[in-house]
């Protein structure tokens, strides 16, 4: 019984020492951090960069006297996409997105519809 034991306490060690050595601390770190350093810059970017777009957006609305879809085609890509970068986006596992989707992709069908209504007439 003693025996089995100790024989399964060897095994599980001997497994995780193969489970360490997988791993690539090193790397890790050096991505986690060139993914804080460029957050330095990358943020701080960003934000301004979706604030200014906030700020023309509510001007826009303001503007075309309340007209919600062209704020919002203002809006949707200044103030989407990420504000933080991660070390998978840095080795290209994961998509970076600067600025965000276009509001206007999904007033696409509706537009054809328009534009088809319009021209049979």
């Amino acid at each position: 019984m003693v025996r089995r034991i100790a024989l399964a306490v060897v095994a599980m060690v001997l497994m995780a020492r193969v489970a360490v050595a997988e791993s690539n601390y090193l790397a890790d770190a050096g991505w986690g951090t060139l993914a804080t350093l460029t957050n330095i810059v990358y943020m701080p970017t960003k934000i301004v960069y979706g604030l200014v777009g906030g700020l023309v957006g509510a001007l826009a609305l303001g503007v075309t006297a309340g007209d919600l879809d062209t704020a919002k085609g203002v809006w949707s890509p200044t103030m989407g996409g990420h504000y933080v970068v991660t070390a998978n986006m840095l080795r290209s596992e994961e998509p970076l997105l600067f600025v965000g989707p276009s509001y206007y992709k999904s007033c696409e069908p509706v537009a054809a519809q328009w534009t088809d209504s319009t021209t049979s007439q």
